[in-house]
């Protein structure tokens, strides 16, 4: 019996040629994708973006979003860093609160400020909407998102808007948004 099992098994040479020819194809077919997923290659058609004065080489930053849920600061930031921009993290910037001193006589009015201190020259303020999905994008596609782009050297000019409206068979995560902005915002400051 053991005899017999041996020799069907030295029978079956070609179960080795077709796993050595598998692996030698695997070696030649690339295994990770370049480049952007479909998805986004979707977005990108659907994205506006208007530019003026915009210096790709400035440090860029994130307003920040109360109760950001879809977690959309985090992949913009994650977006932009790696298309090479130099981001400054929401999380470094300073809450900084003034107030004059109520004891020197000469203030009859107390001013209270309070601030974010951002080091960075560029300030994206971004707005969304979402619909409720099953079991895509954690639940929640995108229908809209804008951002302005805001100048903090040149006394808060406008330099840039950006804008994705979600179309009928498109369901495009914000990472995929973020990334399309992304690529976007490079391509349009580097012409």
């Amino acid at each position: 019996m053991f005899s017999h099992h041996l020799t069907l098994c030295l029978n079956k040479p070609h179960i080795f040629v077709i796993m050595k020819k598998l692996l030698l194809l695997l070696l030649f077919v690339p295994i990770v994708s370049s480049g952007q997923s479909k998805k986004t290659k979707k977005v990108l058609k659907k994205i506006e973006l208007k530019l003026r004065d915009f210096d790709v080489k400035q440090p860029i930053s994130f307003k920040e979003i109360p109760n950001d849920k879809h977690n959309i600061v985090g992949e913009f930031e994650n977006a932009l860093f790696f298309q090479g921009f130099e981001v400054i993290s929401n999380s470094v910037a300073l809450d900084i609160v003034e107030f004059d001193n109520p004891l020197n006589q000469g203030n009859t009015n107390i001013k209270i400020q309070k601030y974010k201190e951002v080091k960075s020259v560029y300030v994206v303020d971004i707005k969304s909407t979402f619909l409720p999905s099953l079991g895509m994008c954690g639940g929640y596609l995108p229908i809209t998102i804008t951002a302005s782009i805001i100048d903090l050297l040149n006394e808060g000019k406008l330099v840039g808007t950006f804008k994705f409206e979600r179309k009928f068979g498109l369901n495009a995560c914000v990472g995929n948004v973020a990334e399309g902005f992304a690529i976007k915002l490079k391509e349009a400051s580097s012409n």
